[in-house]
């Protein structure tokens, strides 16, 4: 996977984040996930799986979509955009 998608998600995980003003500490607290879990995926050095983008949602009170909606999959090169006939 590319890293500048990792990179985005982190951004808009830390947008979020400090627009709330929570710290990562709280973050992880409210989340069930580890502080330097948290600061991983904000510097764009984890790939999150779904359960985790579904709990970092709730605890910002945003919905997952919120959170991957921003990560522009076309300035990837690696990245295949879904084609429409599925």
């Amino acid at each position: 996977m590319n890293d500048k998608l990792l990179i985005e998600f982190g951004r808009i995980v830390t947008a979020f984040r400090l627009c709330r003003e929570m710290s990562q500490v709280e973050l992880a607290r409210q989340s069930g996930l580890h502080r330097s879990y948290i600061c991983s995926v904000e510097k764009g050095r984890r790939n999150v799986s779904l359960k985790n983008i579904v709990q970092l949602a709730s605890a910002l009170g945003v919905t997952p979509s919120n959170l991957v909606e921003g990560v522009d999959c076309c300035s990837c090169p690696d990245v295949v955009p879904a084609s429409d006939d599925a």
